[in-house]
């Protein structure tokens, strides 16, 4: 059973809004009682305490460098800490509010891939779904190797994509900003809080919109979360009639991580998936602490994304499942998202560039 400790009852307020924003976002508002229900039984079996500490205190895992954390005992039992509303400064307040439903996505997240946690064996490594991530193993020994795990990037930048998200539908002071809105533009424009991930989420917005399954120009996410509805399980209908996930990376991001490398290695081949998060994770990681991030290795994953998806576009119509139509719109969404990135962060690409990847592209 989990342990609650927080001082106020706006500390309180804080735990309870946070589970039921990130609940409306996952598995969407309309008749979710039951999937609630059950994920509230998760939360008291797997998360053994969820403490909210005032304003300034620190402890072992929360100082002003770690205001929050969501992470694992000795037990493999979920904590998580942070810093609530007690002794806050006003003007933190939002900034809670989020680090909040950040830490609970976290939660859930954990408990949700886990769940789905298969082992499969690639390039001599066992991998799994572990807390979000991809775990990696020797197949003989059982002991990590490699990173130990990887697509920590895209897991927190996806944690705050989705807090923004939850925030703007469900929190009581809503914005007009659309579901749509945080997964198309740049995060600065959308008003929402920004923390030491942010920088990197249209990296992961590019991400999401080489996944797409959906070629309708009039489709919007907007729409499904207005009507109830998680967009995280939403699925299409292809053209020869088989039913995919509306897009296979909101998706894996949080039921299934391995579902995405299976996509993604699918087209880019075997441990393509792995190998790129290995580099993005280290670039991650060097970027919390020097706050730099090259723009070689931005240029490095825009030039490596629009390969992705140009072929994965390309098979889709080649076997018939999208028209010409559908594959122009979904690849005109991608390359809206590409375009911005350029001037966002100064990787500009000459026309040389620029030419190269469409020379590559009309050879699939």
């Amino acid at each position: 059973m989990t342990k609650y400790i927080y001082k106020s009852d706006a500390d309180r307020k804080l735990i309870e809004n946070s589970f039921s924003y990130i609940a409306n976002m996952i598995f969407g508002s309309k008749n979710n009682k039951d999937k609630t229900s059950i994920m509230r039984e998760m939360f008291a079996e797997y998360v053994k305490k969820v403490e909210i500490i005032p304003w300034g205190i620190n402890k072992e895992y929360i100082n002003s460098n770690t205001p929050g954390v969501c992470r694992f005992d000795d037990e493999d039992k979920i904590i998580i800490e942070m810093w609530g509303y007690t002794n806050a400064p006003v003007d933190k307040r939002k900034w809670i509010e989020h680090e909040g439903v950040h830490e609970f996505c976290h939660a859930f997240v954990d408990l949700l891939s886990s769940a789905t946690s298969k082992k499969i064996t690639k390039k001599g490594v066992v991998r799994e779904n572990s807390a979000g991530l991809i775990k990696e193993t020797d197949p003989k020994t059982g002991k990590l190797v490699g990173n130990h795990y990887y697509g920590k990037m895209f897991n927190e930048t996806m944690m705050d994509i989705i807090s923004a998200m939850a925030i703007n539908n469900y929190a009581p002071t809503i914005t007009y900003t659309t579901v749509d809105d945080v997964l198309r533009n740049n995060y600065t424009t959308t008003g929402n809080q920004q923390t030491g991930y942010t920088f990197f989420t249209s990296i992961t917005r590019l991400m999401i919109a080489a996944f797409s399954n959906v070629g309708d120009s009039n489709f919007n996410y907007q729409s499904y979360v207005d009507a109830g509805y998680g967009i995280f399980t939403l699925t299409n209908k292809l053209g020869d009639g088989s039913v995919v996930r509306g897009n296979d990376f909101l998706y894996g991001i949080v039921f299934d991580p391995m579902h995405i490398e299976k996509e993604f290695d699918k087209y880019m081949g075997d441990d393509a998936w792995r190998t790129v998060c290995h580099a993005i994770d280290s670039w991650f990681i060097n970027y919390q602490r020097t706050g730099e991030l090259p723009a070689k290795n931005v240029k490095l994953i825009m030039d490596l994304i629009p390969d992705f998806c140009n072929k994965r576009m390309a098979d889709y119509e080649r076997r018939g499942l999208v028209t010409l139509d559908e594959r122009i719109n979904m690849v005109g969404n991608f390359n809206r998202i590409w375009n911005s990135m350029q001037s966002e962060y100064g990787a500009y690409f000459s026309k040389s560039d620029i030419d190269e990847i469409y020379n590559r592209a009309r050879k699939y």
